[in-house]
């Protein structure tokens, strides 16, 4: 089974940033499938789900968690002043 990861989203001026990072979320080869941003009341935070293609413990799902925190969500939200964290059950070294 597959463990979700979470991505939190801390959002500085609204939600516009939601819709391009989750389709760069979607765009990894190893992502199974991204849900629809969900964000909380007073709109300055949102958190996204994401399921990879391999379980916690394997080896692409670690680097997965790297390849998203380094490359794929700085890319994302450059310039939009809006942050995102990765979080979920995966097996570290």
């Amino acid at each position: 089974m597959n463990g979700p990861l979470v991505v939190a989203v801390s959002l500085r001026d609204g939600d516009a940033p939601l819709a391009g990072l989750a389709q760069h979320l979607r765009a990894d080869r190893e992502v199974a499938s991204v849900a629809d941003p969900v964000v909380n009341d007073a709109g300055d935070a949102a958190v996204i789900t994401v399921t990879p293609r391999h379980g916690p413990q394997d080896a692409r799902t670690r680097d997965l968690v790297a390849r998203l925190r380094a490359d794929t969500i700085p890319a994302a939200l450059d310039g939009s002043g809006a942050a995102a964290y990765v979080g979920g059950r995966t097996r570290t070294r």
